[in-house]
């Protein structure tokens, strides 16, 4: 589950990740930024591949790779940046 706030550039959030066998649940804070779509027509000057977007993890900080990981990834499937467009 995913909180947050709409808006162009940077969005920052809260996101509820479960640890351990008896689901204790964790808040994560975290930052993303939307990524650029690519440009593939016109002249090969204004021709770029785009980015993706980036997810920035704000704490806790006690995460484990495989929390920050499952985190990171929950965000970036979740993230809507309104436009309709996917990255």
């Amino acid at each position: 589950m995913s909180r947050r706030r709409r808006r162009h550039g940077p969005q920052e959030g809260e996101h509820t990740i479960y640890r351990g066998e008896d689901e204790i649940e964790v808040r994560v804070r975290y930052s993303i930024t939307p990524g650029t779509l690519a440009q593939l027509y016109g002249p090969p000057e204004n021709c770029h591949p785009g980015d993706p977007p980036e997810v920035e993890l704000l704490g806790p900080h006690d995460l484990t790779p495989e929390e920050a990981e499952q985190a990171t990834q929950e965000i970036m499937n979740e993230h809507d940046f309104d436009d309709g467009d996917e990255y």
